[in-house]
Order: C-alpha cells, then structure tokens, then sequence
C-alpha cells in the first residue's frame, strides 16, 4: 500500500511541476509577443537616410508586424485567461492582456 501512495504522490508532484511549466510557458509566451510587438514599433523610424516612400513602407511593414504580434498575444490570451482563472491558477501577463470583464469569457 505504501508503494502504491508513493507512486501516486509522485505522479501528483509530477502534474504539479507541469502546471507550474506550462503556466510559465503562457506567461514567456505573451511577454515575449508583448516585447515583440514594441520593438517592431521602434523600428518605424529606423532608417531616417531613406527616402521618405521608403520610410513610409518600413514604418508600414513594422507597424503590420507589431499589430500581428499583439493580435497574437491577445488571441492567446484570451483562449488561457478563463481557464487559469477556471482553476484559480495567479496570472503574471502584462495587464493590457488581462481582460476587464473576466464574465464575457466563458471556460469552453
């Protein structure tokens, strides 16, 4: 019986380091997105020597890359957000991902 409660405290502790890793996995990945996003952003001016069509077509590109970036953050978000709150899990994402009325999501 002792055997059969450590193997199963240990598949427990196990599922327990698993929840931490993929919560950190979320977190990492809309950081990251979020980082992304800004340096795009700073790049829009990053060629003042070019022509002006010219920095206008890079500060195009960059900005479409950054609004791909957040709008990937957000989608994340807003797919993980009701099911760590679901499970009381602490969400650590920068606040503009965190949505302001948690009750329009629903846990699928």
């Amino acid at each position: 019986m002792r055997v059969e409660w450590a193997k199963a405290k240990a598949r427990a502790d196990r599922w327990q380091d698993e929840i931490l890793l993929v919560t950190e996995e979320m977190r990492h990945t809309i950081c990251f997105l979020d980082w992304k996003a800004k340096w795009w952003l700073d790049l829009t001016s990053c060629r003042p020597d070019a022509s002006l069509c010219t920095q206008h077509g890079m500060a195009a590109y960059a900005t479409k890359q950054a609004a791909i970036c957040h709008s990937l953050a957000m989608s994340f978000a807003e797919c993980w957000f009701p099911l760590l709150k679901a499970h009381q899990i602490p969400i650590e994402w920068p606040s503009q991902y965190i949505p302001t009325d948690p009750s329009a999501m629903a846990v699928d």
